[in-house]
């Protein structure tokens, strides 16, 4: 069987205290039980507590959700996710189905920027002669932003702040 990079990307789970964060990484499902998510929920290593914080895998593609993680016993309902774009490629991600997707399982949903938009120079021309040598085309990328989760170690209780472009989704 030919295993994906992404079937077997490292997730880390983080405590600190009381506090857990699940980071995601760039792990999808796999196309067995012995990769990607469904490895992850039946590993014995599971924190028997839920986690506080989501850091949502491979940018909220629909490759990398598994309902099994946002229902099952590692996430609460409405967890805190934070999603983090992709736009280098002929599909930015997420996906308006991808976040609503995800705003199914939680209210507290943000991510780090907004998706670029197609680049248009205005001369059909000009827009012509570059999709011709270029797979692609987008304005430069520059509208970063930080989403910035603080868990008391003692409670968990978050304090959740957002700078630069980031969101509520």
């Amino acid at each position: 069987m030919s295993v994906e990079p992404n079937e077997t990307s490292l997730v880390l789970c983080v405590r600190f205290g009381n506090a857990l964060c699940l980071l995601g990484a760039d792990l999808e499902n796999g196309s067995g039980s012995n990769v990607g998510w469904e490895a992850v929920l039946k590993t014995v290593a599971l924190p028997a507590e839920r986690v506080h914080v989501f850091k949502v895998p491979h940018h909220g593609s629909e490759n990398a959700y598994h309902s099994g993680v946002w229902t099952g016993a590692l996430l609460p309902q409405d967890p805190i996710a934070i999603v983090t774009p992709f736009a280098r490629g002929r599909k930015t991600l997420p996906a308006p189905e991808d976040l609503a997707r995800m705003k199914q399982h939680t209210k507290r949903l943000y991510c780090t920027s907004p998706r670029a938009p197609r680049a248009t120079l205005g001369d059909p021309m000009v827009e012509r002669t570059i999709r011709e040598v270029a797979r692609d085309f987008r304005p430069r990328a520059g509208r970063m932003g930080q989403v910035r989760v603080r868990l008391n170690a003692a409670t968990a209780t978050p304090t959740i702040e957002l700078f630069g472009a980031a969101f509520p989704a």
